[in-house]
């Protein structure tokens, strides 16, 4: 089962979650993310948060059609992105999308960031998906498409081995990333597809597209 994950960063484009909806079982929203769907005429399965985002009457009239909302207490350990990730695992769901997971504030970017990580673990598939890129986590051997030219990044988080990059137009072999070094920053696709092992740690991938 698939899920697509709303959050509550930057609204994404209504083609954008259009095109995320269809591909996805299953749509849930962290608060304000209701507001992101709704625009986008995606009606989420639930909204799940401490709802300090959401307005009191989108959120009532979307109950009062029936949707189901899911409120968190304010004073929590737990970030909504985390809350609405593990209830969809919860699920059963095997692969996540989730989208308006950037802009706004930059360590709540960064933590929705964090929740590919939080997937992986637990053996999920997992991705951002904006209007303006796609981010994923790389763990063992990876081929990516995309087109001649087009901008990639690679960043680990804390100490990472990329043991090959092929297909690039900056190579790696038997290198060890850095979190206070990025190297891997804006490098280029030589042809439609590369090939990335990372054999130790995590890292970042950043397609620009």
């Amino acid at each position: 089962m698939n899920a697509l994950i709303v959050l509550g960063g930057q609204k994404p484009s209504s083609g954008l979650l259009q095109e995320l909806a269809k591909r996805a079982s299953l749509v849930l929203c962290a608060d304000s993310g209701l507001e992101a769907a709704l625009e986008g005429g995606i009606r989420p399965d639930a909204v799940i948060g401490d709802m300090d985002s959401v307005s009191d009457h989108l959120l009532n009239r979307y109950a009062s059609e029936n949707g189901k909302v899911l409120r968190l207490p304010r004073e929590k350990d737990d970030t909504d992105g985390v809350a609405v990730l593990d209830y969809a695992i919860g699920l059963g769901v095997k692969q996540i999308t989730l989208t308006g997971a950037l802009g706004g504030r930059l360590d709540h970017a960064l933590a929705n960031c964090m929740l590919l990580v939080r997937a992986a673990n637990r053996g999920l598939s997992a991705c951002i998906e904006e209007d303006g890129q796609h981010i994923e986590l790389l763990r063992g051997c990876r081929k990516i498409e995309g087109h001649s030219g087009q901008t990639f990044s690679l960043l680990s988080l804390g100490a990472a081995h990329v043991a090959s990059l092929e297909g690039a137009h900056y190579p790696l072999c038997d290198y060890a990333m850095r979190s206070d070094y990025p190297i891997g920053i804006s490098n280029l696709f030589e042809t439609s597809c590369i090939r990335v092992e990372v054999d130790a740690g995590d890292v970042l991938f950043f397609q620009i597209k």
